[in-house]
């Protein structure tokens, strides 16, 4: 059965290369190994306990809708890619936002996931540290190699004003995450079935 990857950007902003990255990552997977898809955090509303029995309670709202998508799609997949730049020293206020919220449901629990990036002096070192430990209370499974934590600012050429990835070494690298991801899952998964 095909590894269901969900992507998930720390950023929002349209021409984001850690947005960038997760097409890049979807471009190259065999279908019968895996499926891939980027879920959408704009529209998730600032985590606050005061409003969350109304967001539960009122599901046709906007913001109820995109927690509630973003949540299924969690809950969907059996592994998770996040792309996440690094917001002083830390990840974004966005991401460790939307996983406020689905940690409410308890979403992320048993999955495996890795972490990629892209962002300035540091190439998202701090971030994916800042990130793991995120991922060590929620459940999540992160596999440790290979890694990919590009230093953007130091080749604009690397990505394309959309955001897009240009650097074929960085394709093959990236390449190599999503496809120790996907192995990674499958063992886990055929262990649970033993």
């Amino acid at each position: 059965m095909a590894v269901r990857i969900l992507g998930i950007s720390g950023s929002l902003r349209k021409a984001s290369t850690n947005t960038g990255l997760l097409r890049a990552a979807a471009k190259n997977i065999n279908s019968e190994e895996a499926t891939f898809k980027i879920a959408n955090l704009t529209k998730i509303p600032v985590f606050n306990e005061d409003i969350e029995p109304e967001i539960n309670k009122n599901t046709d709202t906007v913001e109820s809708k995109a927690i509630n998508r973003f949540i299924k799609d969690i809950q969907e997949s059996d592994a998770i890619l996040f792309a996440s730049p690094e917001y002083n020293y830390g990840i974004s206020g966005a991401l460790k936002n939307a996983i406020d919220w689905a940690s409410r449901k308890g979403a992320f629990s048993d999955k495996t996931g890795a972490i990629i990036g892209a962002g300035g002096f540091n190439g998202t070192v701090l971030s994916h540290i800042n990130l793991r430990n995120v991922g060590f209370f929620l459940n999540i499974h992160f596999i440790n190699k290979p890694e990919l934590k590009i230093r953007r600012f130091e080749d604009m050429s690397i990505f394309d004003k959309n955001g897009d990835l240009q650097n074929e070494k960085l394709q093959t690298q990236l390449d190599q995450v999503v496809q120790s991801l996907i192995e990674y899952t499958n063992r886990l998964n055929n262990n649970k079935d033993d």
